[in-house]
């Protein structure tokens, strides 16, 4: 699985960050899931028959919806997005699930799903899907979300 992330320290002023900030924030949300896809990937795929092994990409509802006050972090998840589809496509063989999850449930999200019904939802999808929102209402929110911007 892979995921890690940081929104961005400072909000829309990228102008106003460092070059080093910048590249922090662009190495946290992009570089582990391609680095560990290419470290681990190659001997993922030779496992056949009963070790089947599957990569579930983490990105976020954000690489679709973006968030205005958080561009490097919105950005990159979009990056993560493409990245994870792309290499499903190109690894039709083995079980790659791009995961675009809502918020789940925290005191700063208190209508989101819990992590636990997430987590189900996503294990449910793997070998069947492609992309995965986690939850039955994250997807349904997806598609309401969708209706609301035509």
């Amino acid at each position: 699985m892979n995921n890690a992330e940081e929104f961005d320290p400072h909000g829309p002023k990228i102008h106003r960050q460092k070059d080093e900030d910048v590249l922090g924030t662009l190495t946290i949300n992009t570089f582990p899931m391609i680095f560990m896809t290419r470290f681990l990937g190659p001997d993922l795929k030779k496992r056949s028959g009963d070790t089947k092994s599957a990569i579930i990409n983490l990105t976020s509802y954000y690489s679709t919806f973006n968030v205005t006050n958080a561009p490097l972090y919105s950005s990159a998840k979009a990056f993560e997005d493409i990245f994870s589809q792309i290499l499903g496509y190109e690894n039709a063989d083995m079980d790659i699930l791009t995961v675009k999850n809502m918020p789940a449930k925290c005191p700063e999200h208190p209508n989101g799903v819990a992590a636990k019904e997430i987590v189900d939802g996503v294990m449910s999808d793997l070998g069947y899907e492609r992309i995965s929102y986690g939850h039955w209402k994250h997807a349904l929110l997806r598609y309401w979300i969708l209706w609301r911007q035509c």
